[in-house]
């Protein structure tokens, strides 16, 4: 059992003074259970898992492992071998030069016998798919290949009690899928605490306990049913509820008498293709600018001229080296001023090695890359004018942070354009409002005593402080809470108003859609598709062939086709779906009217 008794830290800032990270948390962790911890950026999430292993020390109160104390040196070494770790960011755990050394690395730690040890890393391999990158190194390796390798090194440990830190947040679907059902086998096996923190509800609404984090106190408890039935509570705290419990309500509220209890997607289409007749009289309109599957309407008909063509565009990682690897093969692609593009793909697609080519971080191997007519191998090129125009927003933030202050981070970019400090301080102000960060809190602060999704927010306002014509970012939504995320899909619909040109890398669909006026899907290094929304999301069985997934709405009216509804439109947003169901509830009524 692990066992924590009136739990206090905080964190000693750079400028002087203390920040509260976790004030009296008191709670029991049972043997065999499995928990979800939520809350929005900066609730202590991440601070609690590492006080549970040690690697934190409580300021006040007591941590418990198996009648262990953390503050005990001489406890921490027991304390480890049973508290296993995966980090949000996998780079801060791997160590070793190859894959296979990575997984060997804490067995040989454990004195694990030489051939079980052999026999613990095939089988570990093989279980995550990781064989055929065996003698690959690590950093090598996509960003979710990276996190794939980091939960399989840990497992391949057996802990007794497993933390897992945001560890699904750079994986596909595939990826999220195997980690999910891996996660099932231990609740069902019961050998193996789990303890889930994670900004998704629907994988939260797997465990059997939730707790909800909010300014470093625990301010809610329950299973998740008794959670997320809170809907209102849950988003005054910046939370939101899983999509098919969110959508349930909303159908409620319009008057369609649903089970009490939906917990999940199949129960959602069960209860609506179970409905005998309607119940209600839908008169509801699409909302003001809206399209019919719920998509903002879109200027996009009229775009720009060119900005972006790659022709044949091909990139080898360690050419001429045995560590060869052909990332990008003939892609041909054209993006046009003010367009946003939703780039998606496998891991290990290629998306980041493409982007890096769009502003000369990476030059390619053979075919050409130009934006507005510059050919990006010249080398007479002038870098500074093309970063400025380019702006790129990379995977981690906190690789693109290094100002001792907020405000200097954000304003670096701007004093290297040698503006005047007025403007700098005007560009500053107002980048960082955009991103939701209030100048008087944060601009003082360093950005390494930020939590992750503020780190996050801090470098994208580092890019926007530049007032780049096209902007480029690779997974932004990693790390951000439901209310973190609306606010970069704020920042996006603004810039794509202004006629910024946009490419957006991610795994979430359900957030890209709504704004993506086309989405190109990258497979195996190669274009595989490029379609609006609707032309690639409107076959499911093609979608699962790409690798990627359906946006939720999109699940659900598949089912309820199977299930026998005519249903015409491809929608992809929860207010499409909305619609769609109310509008076909009140045609069917009045049909048996």
């Amino acid at each position: 059992m692990i066992e924590i008794r009136d739990l206090v830290f905080s964190y000693r800032l750079r400028e002087g003074g203390h920040l509260v990270a976790l004030n009296r948390i008191s709670l029991q962790i049972s043997e065999g259970e499995s928990v979800a911890i939520i809350g929005s950026n900066g609730s202590g999430k991440s601070t609690l898992a590492l006080c549970l292993n040690g690697l934190l020390l409580p300021r006040e109160g007591e941590v418990w492992v198996d009648g262990l104390d953390v503050r005990q040196r001489s406890s921490l070494e027991k304390v480890r071998r049973r508290v296993g770790m995966v980090f949000q960011n996998p780079d801060n755990q791997i160590i070793s030069t190859t894959v296979e050394r990575e997984i060997a690395f804490g067995l040989e730690n454990l004195a694990l016998p030489e051939e079980r040890l052999r026999e613990r890393v095939e089988e570990t391999l093989q279980q995550f798919h990781l064989t055929g990158f065996r003698h690959r190194p690590p950093h090598l390796l996509s960003g979710g290949e990276k996190q794939r390798l980091s939960i399989a090194a840990v497992l391949a440990m057996r802990p007794k009690y497993l933390i897992l830190d945001e560890p699904t947040s750079l994986l596909d679907p595939v990826g999220r899928r195997e980690v999910g059902e891996l996660l099932r086998r231990l609740r069902a096996q019961g050998g193996v605490t789990v303890v889930h923190i994670t900004q998704f509800p629907e994988e939260a609404a797997e465990a059997q306990r939730v707790l909800v984090l909010h300014d470093g106190e625990l301010v809610m408890e329950g299973s998740p049913r008794e959670i997320f039935a809170q809907g209102e509570r849950l988003a005054r705290l910046g939370l939101r509820p899983p999509f098919p419990v969110e959508l349930a309500n909303r159908i409620r509220k319009a008057g369609v008498h649903l089970p009490e209890h939906i917990d999940d997607m199949g129960e959602l289409a069960a209860g609506l293709l179970a409905l005998p007749q309607c119940q209600i009289d839908f008169t509801g309109e699409p909302d003001g600018g809206k399209e019919r599957n719920g998509r903002e309407g879109s200027p996009s008909m009229s775009k720009g001229e060119e900005r972006v063509r790659t022709e044949d565009l091909c990139y080898r990682y360690n050419a001429g080296l045995p560590t060869e690897r052909m990332a990008l093969r003939q892609v041909n692609l054209s993006v046009r001023r003010g367009e946003l593009i939703g780039l998606v793909g496998p891991i290990g697609s290629g998306k980041s090695t493409l982007v890096q080519h769009l502003n000369a971080l990476l030059r390619p191997s053979s075919g050409r890359v130009l934006v507005d007519g510059w050919d990006l191998s010249d080398k007479r090129l002038d870098l500074q004018n093309l970063r400025q125009k380019v702006g790129l927003v990379f995977q981690f933030p906190e690789k693109q942070l290094f100002e001792e202050t907020v405000f200097d981070d954000v304003a670096f970019g701007p004093r290297n354009l040698r503006l005047s400090d007025y403007e700098v301080d005007r560009r500053v102000r107002q980048a960082l409002k955009l991103v939701g960060l209030d100048v008087e809190s944060f601009a003082a602060r360093s950005p390494f005593d930020l939590s992750g999704g503020e780190q996050r927010r801090v470098a994208i306002a580092g890019v926007l402080a530049l007032q780049p014509e096209m902007l480029i970012l690779d997974e932004p939504f990693v790390g951000l809470d439901p209310r973190g995320c609306e606010q970069i899909l704020g920042i996006l619909g603004q810039l794509r108003r202004k006629g910024v040109t946009i490419v957006l890398i991610t795994h979430h669909m359900d957030l890209m859609v709504p704004l993506a006026d086309r989405v190109v899907v990258m497979g195996e290094g190669a274009v595989a598709a490029d379609d609006s929304p609707e032309g690639v999301f409107s076959d499911s069985a093609r979608t699962a062939q790409l690798g990627i997934e359906l946006p939720q709405a999109a699940q659900l009216t598949a089912r309820l086709r199977e299930g026998g509804w005519r249903l015409e439109a491809t929608v992809l947003t929860m207010e499409g779906v909305l619609e769609e169901i109310l509008g076909y509830l009140a045609a069917n009524r009045e049909k048996e009217e």
